[in-house]
């Protein structure tokens, strides 16, 4: 470490931000993976709404946090630890919410797409 531009103290500092920062792409690109799977998902519906009011309704079902291992969380279709202050901050999942506007935009888009085609 003695040859580090950085000196010393910059070289632990980047030991323990790098770490951070991987993590937090991983839960970013985690994030647009669930938004890409819902457009996906719609487009191949040709209808956002209906993946919107499923969302919708597992959220409202849900009681809240579940008790389950955070390693597990990703493999739930709404976050299971939503509620939990510091488990949002490192969630894979977006908000219900981002993911139901998100959706209901969509569908307002192919909507016009549709209406435009008709008149065309």
């Amino acid at each position: 470490m003695g040859d580090c531009p950085l000196g010393t103290i910059g070289a632990i500092a980047v030991m323990i931000l790098a770490p951070l920062g991987a993590t937090l792409l991983h839960l970013g690109v985690s994030r647009q993976r669930e938004y890409l799977a819902d457009a996906t998902a719609a487009r191949l519906l040709g209808d956002g709404r209906p993946l919107a009011n499923a969302l919708q309704q597992i959220a409202r079902d849900d009681a809240g946090p579940l008790d389950v291992p955070a390693a597990t969380a990703p493999m739930y279709i709404v976050d299971p630890l939503r509620g939990v202050q510091l488990a949002r901050l490192f969630s894979t999942h977006p908000p219900v919410r981002d993911r139901v506007r998100r959706l209901l935009a969509y569908a307002d888009t192919a909507r016009r797409r549709r209406a435009r085609a008709v008149t065309a």
